[in-house]
This record gives structure tokens, sequence and C-alpha cells, in this order.
């Protein structure tokens, strides 16, 4: 029937005005809107790592990889959360990929992989690739089933891992870590492409981010991502007044169709961020902000245009180059020692003159000296032999010519790049590398597949040169197998110069690299593992031996363990190498299976320290990650005839454990857990916990072990094994237990300052406790070392258990490495022995349990602790929030201004669904919290008035820190309220005697202490400001412990006494410095160059960040109620400290901070503060002056730079 057909209501002239888009539908019978009820940005990404390496200079892909995203399905309230998730992850992973492609230590081998592309590219025998693309997913169904704010999500089946050889293996690895640096991101959701791969602007699953790396001091970036709408019919006689919460479903099922502008124009972080309105951010701006966007001429090859165009290039009129030669050039000026200008493109004289030159030194074997001399002097004059070179790259040979051509061309150059020279000797780049003119060099990078001669030759000149320190053997991108590069790590290791360069130098290797990313083992056996220790002297850590503590098992007399070992012999960890990358490992012990934690971490403990430091990579352990961690295989038996018929059986796998190397290190690790015994014993529990629930904390220990005499696996030793025998192992003669990471690089590094590992190991005890409400007793640290019982009785738990389980990795094992793997065995000895202490993730009890093992953050639960935070968007309140968040928290926020309440939550979107606020207008009425305190476990109150710019003492000061104090009371004491504890916020200004200072430094203010000041004196109008504010706070303080006595509240309450604080903003500023806290704004005045400096009233202080760690630990120790505390740290600070450190620190500030009277001298504390107690009772530590100053000063002085 046509529509015109129907009897349809009339619309006046203003209603089709107002609803531009309206039609009739004959479906739901009236008159409708089509309209998007969700907008969001796409699911997963292309990545693109690119270059302009092709013909004329124009881009190709290096590296391509598909990220899966998790599949959220949208539904009526979550969209947004949905959305800021997924801006999230692509702002998150483009600044792990920028920092690894920016990171210095990774430069050498980026030019060398640039170098490689550009020749193969450019190959004569080069043929295009085939063009692929990948397959769109359907979107899943708007869902209107559920109107909470939790994520559902679609079922996204695992990547298939991508099948081949990797052309560029060392830039393939950068992004496959990059994109899986976050160890929550699964292995299988990041899938290698063929650099054939396509994007097409079609597909609803998939964007696109392009990062271009034709100029490593200027890595830029591109973001594509294009609008999904969910548009669905919505009838207008209700448009106006439906929503997606409460309004009914439409008739007809949304469908998600894609934005129709899709442009070629690269999107900042800040544009893509705003396109999705999603706010916040502010790291991933921080790294971001700064860095150019890609060109499109960059998408040329990955995006084509249309479909049926060609691929190729337009061809220009000008004469086509190979791009080897340009390449070479941007290169050079990459490297520090190279300070010459850019070469002119015109052909000149020079170009000639050098042609001729270049000609005569290869096919003559002659120089003319007179020629050279007369150009030498020129800045452009090497610049044009290194061109000239690279356009017959296939020219040199193993002639003298040749290595005297090296030599002229790159001497004073810190890269011998030499990548594209297939057809020289070992010979002639040994004699190069030896020679005077290239004695400065740096860094050496060979093509080894066609090198003829002996590569024994080059490792002794290597031997002797004390100035090359990276080594670079690759092979090239059309190869087929790895065997070139591993059969030379081979020879290096059998040769008697692989102590001096295996220890002294940095060895790049193709196989390293690719052989993980094929899943397949590259460690030559025999030259390695059985026949020699230089190997073992190198890289010392050869095994890692961990245990997982069951979390039911907790508390329990006898715990048990999941163990697994790792193999690390192949990950090639330099003792400091291992160090950073052990204490990255830590952090993230139970979601770390492949070791990602070792392969992608700062380049040293100096870079560790550093505010912001870089991502080098190394190998991924490939043994650990080419083995399943479980796989199923065909059980036969003596009654089994057909193979066919055969049973399957699951079983564990991990690395053959077969020898430990006579002074080879081993490493063993414990992950255990904590139970509150009153919880596990049911004698007290917070109403808000529930039975079992956030009653664990995790913490672990380990110890470095080092083999006297070598320990080795044979066919014999499993049926004959013992508890004598394996006793017999463990003894101090065969092996030492070392210690720490201390003890560990005192022996293997002499050279490396240990002290470098205080603060990274102070953040892992940070990250770990930050984690969980439930918190270590005194006496137990998160990271210790273990003793040398336990240490042994483990280390023969894993050797009893290492003998048990071989026939596991032969069945998991598709091709069976020559040498790994012993002759077959029976299935009995699949099982494990030590069943008393380990168990297996496979057992019947434990294979259907969600987390057997526990978590590494504690799972966000809704009947969980729900905090009311006061003055949560100020300066101490903020960092309150931040640090109950990290514990998994839900936090509600009393805000004056709910505008910066949402400032907040936009830039912390990973909790959106953990933090709401509240807006209260003045927090000194009584009933104001009333409502607020609804369904509150808990409160924090923070917020008071803090001016010294008042008129009446009593109104602006006095009485609304009373009242305020009250009120919260008030509020959480009403019949409806469920508050267990409340903590507040007083103040060191409650407990100095202001009016009668001690004249002893060796006097000391502690809890037990009060502020003399009467109530009288502080509401006089003749009293200053400053001494009505000290007044303010004691008042309300008292106010809190006088409600405490009178009301017999249900609730116990905490308070705690900071002096001053200083440290980073966590707050929304929208008006920049201005709009500085009063502490935070006098470091500021000192770094503009205030004159005179400041004199302060007192010297204690605390960090912000400390400060906040406190109240939520008052909170969460059941031991603290009732309790009063001072907060301080031991370290006293002055404004003349703050101006020398901002000089020291900063090199702006030399010439802008005032000098002071007292300059360099270290501030002396006229009485002392009882700051002991904290760190003892609620576990927090204190930061150092210089720290705080520089973040908060750094912090500021970037948002000048923004």
């Amino acid at each position: 029937m046509d529509v015109g057909d129907v009897d349809q209501p009339v619309m006046t002239d203003g209603e089709f005005d107002m609803f531009a888009n309206a039609r009739y539908s004959p479906s739901i019978g009236g008159w409708c809107q089509y309209r998007s009820l969700a907008c969001t940005s796409q699911n997963s990404f292309l990545f693109y790592i690119v270059a302009n390496v092709g013909p004329n200079n124009s881009h190709r892909p290096l590296a391509i990889a598909l990220r899966q995203g998790d599949g959220a399905i949208l539904g009526r309230v979550n969209h947004r959360e949905v959305n800021e998730n997924r801006v999230f992850h692509v702002l998150r992973d483009c600044v792990h990929l920028v920092k690894i492609l920016s990171e210095p230590a990774n430069r050498m081998v980026l030019e060398a992989e640039l170098s490689l592309a550009a020749a193969w590219y450019n190959g004569d025998s080069f043929q295009d690739l085939e063009r692929i693309e990948v397959p769109d997913v359907p979107q899943p169904s708007f869902d209107f089933s559920h109107c909470d704010i939790d994520f559902q999500r679609q079922e996204m089946p695992e990547l298939p891992w991508a099948e081949g050889v990797r052309e560029f293996p060392f830039i393939s690895t950068c992004l496959r870590l990059g994109l899986n640096c976050n160890k929550s991101m699964s292995l299988h959701r990041v899938q290698e492409q063929t650099l054939g791969t396509m994007f097409r602007d079609d597909r609803l699953e998939y964007g696109m981010i392009v990062l271009d790396i034709s100029d490593l001091d200027s890595v830029r970036y591109g973001i594509f991502g294009f609008e999904i709408n969910y548009m669905a019919e919505v009838p207008l006689d209700v448009c106006l007044d439906w929503d997606p919460v409460e309004g009914s479903p439409p008739r007809v099922a949304p469908i998600a169709l894609l934005e129709e502008n899709r442009t070629r124009l690269p999107l900042s972080a800040s544009s893509y961020m705003k396109k999705f309105s999603s706010f916040g951010f502010k790291d991933c701006l921080e790294t971001l902000g700064g860095l150019s966007l890609v060109d499109e001429a960059a998408l040329n090859y990955i995006w084509p245009e249309e479909a049926g165009n060609s691929y190729d290039e337009r061809v220009s009129d000008e004469p086509q180059t190979t791009g080897i030669g340009e390449l070479s050039i941007r290169l050079k000026r990459h490297e520090k020692s190279s300070t010459r200008p850019t070469p002119p493109d015109a052909t000149t004289a020079l170009d000639q003159t050098v042609e001729n030159l270049v000609q005569d030194i290869l096919y003559k074997g002659s120089l003319d000296s007179a020629k050279l001399d007369e150009y030498s002097n020129d800045p452009y004059f090497q610049d044009h032999l290194l061109r000239s070179l690279h356009r017959r790259p296939h020219d040199l040979s193993s002639s003298n010519s040749s290595t005297q051509l090296l030599r002229l061309v790159y001497a004073g150059r810190s890269h011998l790049n030499w990548v594209v020279y297939r057809n020289v000797s070992y010979e002639s780049v040994a004699a190069a590398v030896g020679s005077e003119e290239l004695s400065g060099a740096q860094a050496l990078s060979l093509c080894i597949e066609e090198l003829s001669g002996s590569p024994n030759v080059l490792f002794e000149a290597l031997s002797r040169s004390d100035t090359l320190r990276e080594i670079c053997f690759l092979q090239s991108p059309e190869r087929e197998k790895d065997t070139a590069s591993c059969q030379l790590f081979a020879q290096l290791c059998a040769s008697s110069y692989a102590t001096s360069i295996l220890q002294a130098k940095n060895v790049v290797l193709t196989c390293a690299y690719s052989a993980p990313l094929q899943k397949k083992l590259w460690l030559p056996y025999s030259s390695t593992r059985n026949n020699s220790n230089l190997v073992v002297d190198a890289f010392p850590v050869q095994h890692m031996f961990v245990r997982y503590q069951f979390a039911d098992s907790a508390g329990r007399r006898n715990p048990k363990f999941w163990p697994v070992y790792f193999f690390l012999g192949d990950a090639l960890l330099r003792p400091e190498r291992f160090a950073v990358g052990f204490i990255n490992y830590v952090c993230s012990l139970l979601t770390d299976r492949h070791l990602f934690s070792f392969a992608a971490s700062p380049s040293s403990l100096v870079a560790y320290n550093q505010r912001s430091p870089g991502i080098a990579i190394s190998p991924i352990s490939a043994e650990n990650f080419a083995i399943p961690g479980r796989c199923r295989v065909v059980t036969t038996t003596s009654t089994t005839t057909d193979m066919v018929d055969a049973p399957e059986t699951q079983v564990e796998c991990w690395p053959l454990v077969r020898v430990l190397q006579q002074n080879g290190w081993a490493i063993l690790v414990s992950h255990e857990w904590y139970t509150d015994p009153k919880v596990h014993r049911g004698q007290w529990r917070p109403k808000w916990m529930e039975w079992g629930y956030d009653a664990e904390a995790p913490f672990l220990r380990y110890a470095f072990i080092r083999v006297r005499r070598r320990i080795e696996f044979s066919r014999a030793n499993n049926a004959a094994a013992s508890s004598e025998r394996l006793l017999e192992l463990v003894r101090p003669e065969n092996v030492e237990v070392v210690g720490g990471l201390e003890e560990f690089l005192q022996q293997t590094a002499p050279d490396v300052d240990a002290r470098l590992l205080d603060r990274p190991l102070k953040n892992v005890e940070q990250t770990i406790r930050g984690r969980w409400e439930t918190k270590l007793p005194r006496g137990r640290e998160y990271l210790s070392v273990l003793k040398e019982s336990e240490a042994r009785q483990i280390l023969q738990d894993f050797l009893e258990d290492a003998t048990f389980g071989r026939e596991n990795l032969r069945r998991a094992m598709n091709a069976e490495p020559e040498g790994l793997l012993e002759e077959r065995g029976s299935l009995q000895e699949m099982k494990r022995k030590n069943r008393a202490i380990f168990k297996s993730l496979l057992d019947p009890d434990v294979v259907n349990a969600e987390h057997p093992l526990g978590t590494e953050v504690r799972p966000f639960n809704e009947r969980a602790l729900y905090v009311l935070v006061t003055g949560a968007t100020g300066f101490i309140g903020a960092h309150v929030v931040d640090s109950l968040l990290r514990r998994g928290l839900k936090v509600r926020g009393a805000t004056r201004s709910l505008a910066k309440g949402e400032m907040m939550k936009a830039a912390r979107p990973q909790y959106a669904s953990q933090l709401d606020f509240v807006q209260i207008k003045d927090f000194s009425k009584l009933g104001v919290f009333d409502k607020a305190i609804d369904g509150i476990d808990a409160v924090i109150h923070v917020a008071s008035p803090f001016t010294y710019n008042t008129t009446n003492n009593l109104t602006d000061l006095i009485q609304p820190a009373i009242n305020g104090t009250t009120s919260i009371l008030t509020a959480s004491n009403l019949p409806t309220s469920r508050v267990s504890r409340i903590v507040l916020t007083s103040s060191f200004a409650s407990i100095i005697d202001a009016s009668n200072r001690p004249t002893s430094p060796s006097f000391t203010y502690t809890a037990a202490h009060w502020n003399p000041l009467t109530y009288a004196e502080a509401t006089d109008p003749s009293t200053s400001p400053v001494i009505a504010y000290r007044g303010s706070k004691k008042f309300a303080e008292l106010a809190a412990w006088d409600f405490m006595r009178k009301q017999s509240a249900p609730f116990d309450l905490v308070t705690l006494c900071p002096p001053m604080t200083f440290g980073p903003i966590a707050h929304p500023i929208p008006n920049g410095a201005a709009g500085l806290n009063e502490s935070n704004a006098m470091l500021w005045s000192i770094a503009q160059g205030i004159d005179p400096l400041p004199v302060g009233r007192v010297s204690a202080w605390i960090d912000v960040r400390d400060l906040a760690e406190a109240h939520v630990e008052a909170l969460l120790r059941t031991e603290a109620g009732g309790k009063r505390y001072v907060p301080a740290s031991p370290e006293p600070f002055s404004y003349q400290f703050a101006a020398d450190i901002m000089k020291e620190e900063f090199e702006w500030a030399r010439g802008k901070v005032a000098k002071g009277d007292e300059e360099g001298r270290r501030p002396e504390a006229a009485y002392k503060l009882d700051g002991e107690t904290v760190p003892r009772e609620l576990g927090v530590g204190y930061r150092g002056f210089r720290e705080a100053v520089v973040d908060v000063i750094g912090q500021v002085k970037g948002w000048e730079g923004a």
C-alpha cells in the first residue's frame, strides 16, 4: 500500500521546522524522527608503522598489527563510558608506541632496518606485495535490557597467530610490545598483518593509527577514527521526553552506521578526544601534544583513495632514484656526532667529481689524492660520497679499495650502517672497523647473509674496539629462515672473543626478534647451554622459578602453589637490564605470562629513575613465548589400536629444565597472599566487607641463587630421583643463596650504583599496596628477600617437580627442536610427584574457578566500601579520591562546583563507574550532608576554609569550620546511616603553640599536644587571620571529639594533623597557576622570581601524595580507630631550600629565581614532629622535599608551555 493512502495526521509549519528529520512510519502508525541513540568510536584499530623508504621517497609499511577492542556492548547509559574507554585505549597505545620509537636505546636497530627497507623496496628484484584487507565484524545490537553502567561484552574470538617471517622483526617487535605493554591486553587480541594489508575506511569494526618514523628525531602520528551512530526511529509524540534510560525501546532495533564524512586528514590526540567528547587523559596529551601529524602522502600506499587505483605512486617528470641514498642522508642527520648541513639536491660539479673518485677507487683501485685534497674540505663532500656509494651498494666487495672507500665515506660517523653492502667480506669489514678513521664509531650494522669469509676476523676486531658498543647482525627482508643469524651467534659463543663482546657490547640478532613472533625457538642449544659458560657470564640469569599461591589456600597451614618455570637465556638480559625488567615484572606478576616486562622496560636504572622513562626493547623470551601454557594431546595406552579412538588429555607445558650451568644464576619468586586473621576467623568484619572478600593482600618474596656446580637433568635421573639426591643438589657447595637485587648487582655488575634501586623498589611497594584494601601487618613487606632455608626448599621443590613433567612439552610442540627434548616417556611421568606443595590449574577443583590464583587488582564490587570525600575537588581531596579509586573503592565527592566534579570524572575515565559527585554549595550549613550520606560506608572530611583574606574571624573561619564538621558528623549519625568510620583532616595548626615555640631542636610535638589558643582569643577581631585559622582547625577538631564523647556514635573517628603540604596538582584548575592553593602558590612565586624569598613560619611539611595515603590507611586500618596522627616528613624545609632546588633542577630557573641570603644552606628544624607513628601504624612512607618541588614546579611550568 502506498504511504499516501494512509490517513496521516497533519503537522503545522512550526512542527515541521522543529522536526526537520520527521517522517511518517507505517510500522509504528505515526510520525517519527530518525535519530542517533548513541555515538561511539570504533572498537578495534589497525596500527601501521611507515617510513618514506619507497620509490621517490614514497611511504611504505614496515610493520602492521590489528589491535582488537574489548567488544563492549553499548547500552542505555553506558555508551559514554564505553566511548571513553575506547578513546583512552587508543591514546595509551599511541603513547607506548611513540615512547618506543623515540627511545634512543632503540635507535641503532631502527636505523638499520630502515636502511634494509629502503634497499628492499627499491631493489630490482622487488615485487609489489599482495594486497589484502582485514574483514569487517558485525557490530553488537544496542542493548536495552540493562540500565546499569556495567559493561557487557560481545564474545570476541581469539585472533589466530599470524604465520610467516616478519620482514623487519625489530620494528614488528616494537609494535607488538607497544600494544601489549598493558599486561591486561590479551596476547591473542593483537595480530600481526602482512605488509600488503590495506586500510578500508568503510569498516565499522576498526579505524587506523599511523606512525611515521621517516625522521626518528620527530616521530609523527595520526589517528583515523570514525563515528559509529546507532540510528533508530523514535515516535514524535514522545520524542521530546524520550531518553535512553527510561524511554521504551524503538519498535525497530537501532542499526550501527558509520559516519559519511570520512576524511583522510589525521586527528591529533586532542582532536580525537574532542570528536568523541572525551576529556582528561593529561598524561597522554603531555606525550602526544608536541608531536607533528602524519602527512597525507604517508597514506597513499596503505589507504588507496579508490579501489580501482594502482597502488604505485604517481610517476613524476623528475628522474627516478633508488631512494637508498636519500634515506642514508636522512639517517646521517640523526647522529649526534654529525653537525654537517644538509647537502643540496641539485647536481653540481662536485657530484661528477665524487662519481669519478668512487669509480676510480672501486674499479681501478686508485685514488686521486689531488682531487681528494681539493674537495675534502667541502662540507657536502662526504654526504655526496655516501649518496654515490648507495647508488651502487653491490659494487663494494672484499677488495682493499672497498675497504678504503668505507673508511673515507664513514669517517667521523657514529653509526656504521652497512646493511646495504651485501658483497663485502668479514675481513674487509674488520679492516675498516680497525682503521683510525673509524675509531670513534659507536655502532655497527651488517646484513650477514651474503658476507664472505670468516666472522672470527670480525669478532677479533670488535673485541679490540673500546668505542663500538652496539653490534647489529641482521638478515634480509626476503629471507625464509633465520638460520644465518642463529649460526653466527653460535660461532660467536664458540669463539675466544665471546666474553669481551657479549659482556661489553649490545649484540642484536635478527633471529632473537624474529623467532618469538613465529613462536619458534632460536637459541643454539649445544653452543650456548651445554659446552660453554660464556653466555652465562654475559647473561647470568638463565632461569626463573615462580610459584603462585592459590588464593583459597591463603591463611592455611599448608598452602598450595602453582609452579611455573621460565627460561631466560634467549632473552639476552645483562645484569642491569634484568634488574630493571624484574622490577617491572613484579608489578604485574599474575598477568605477564610471556615476560613482556623484561622485553619492554627502561634501558637502565638511571633511565628508570627519570620522571618519564622511555621504553627500550630487547628480545622477547622465545622459548616461553613459543611453548603453549597448555594444550590437548592424544593419550595412547596399550589397549588403544587406533589414534582416532585415542582419548585426549589436556596438559600444562613450560620450558624444559635441563641444565643449571656452573656459575649461572637463577631467581626464585614466591607470590603469596596474606589473609587478615580477624576476617578469616570471623572475629571482626566491617559492615561493608562480605565474608572472605577484600580480606587478602598480595606480597612477594624472592631470592637470587648462584650455581656452584653444574646441575643436569637426564633420563636416568628422572627414574632414580629421590629426596636425598635433591637435598644434595641444593646444598651450599652446589648452590649459593646470594640475596636480593642489590647483592645480585654487586656481584654481576659492580659498576652499577645499587643506590639507584631505592626509588624503583619503593615504587613497587606503593604500586602493590595501592591496589588492595587489606594491608600487611607490621613487620611484613610487599617485596622482600627469602630466607636462605626457604630458598633452598623452594628450589628443591622445583627440581623435584621438573623431573616429572617432560612428556607434556614434547606433545605440545608441533616441531621438535633438535636436541631440546628427550625420547618419548610414559604418561606416568606427566604426573607431578610433589603434590604436597604444587597443584595444577587443570585439577578438577581448580579448572572452573574464576580467579584461582587471585588477581593483581582487587576486582571492583558494588558492595565494597563507598566513601564520601568532602572537598574532593580541592588540593588534598583530589589526591585522596585518586588513592581510594586506585584501590577499587567507590567514591562520592562533595564539592561546591559540579563543573569541577565533571572535570575530575572526565580526567579519570577508567574510574567512571566508581566516581560520582554531589553539590554542597555551603559546607557550613547544618543538614546539607543528610542526603549526600545515603549509601555511604565511610567519610573522609577534608573540606575546611583556608584563607588569610578575612574581615571577621568568627564568621569567615572559625564558625564555618566547626559547622562543617558538626554537619557531617550529625548526618553520619542518622538512623538510616551506615557510616562506620570518619577520617577528619585537621592541621598541625591545632597542635603547635605559636606563642611559646620550643627552643630546643630535640623537642617533639606529638598527637598529645594541643594549641593553647582560647576560643575568645581566636574570635577576637584584633587577632590576625593566621592565628584565627589555627583556632578554626583546633576548635573544629575539638568539636568532633566532643561529638564522639557525647553522642556515643556507631562510627569511630580518626584525625590527621598535617603541617604545610606541597606537591603536584590533581584537582581541576581552570585558570592555571593563578588558581594554585596557598602552599604551592608560594613555591610558584619563588619560581617566578619573587625577591626577597618568603620566610616560612614552620619547617615541617608533607607531600600531598603521602598525606592522601595516610588518610586512606587511617580509614582502612582497624587499629587506627579513635586515634590522632601527625603525618609529617622528617626532612625540614625552607623557601631558600626550595629556591636552591629549582635552580639545580631547572635550567630556566637559574637566571630567574632569587639567590636568597642563605643560598646553599640546608634548612634546620627548630623542633621535631612525631612523624614516625604514621609509618609504623599506617604503613605510609615519606617523599623528599626535592621530589615535591620538582614535581609541582615542573607540572605548572608545563602548563605555560601548553
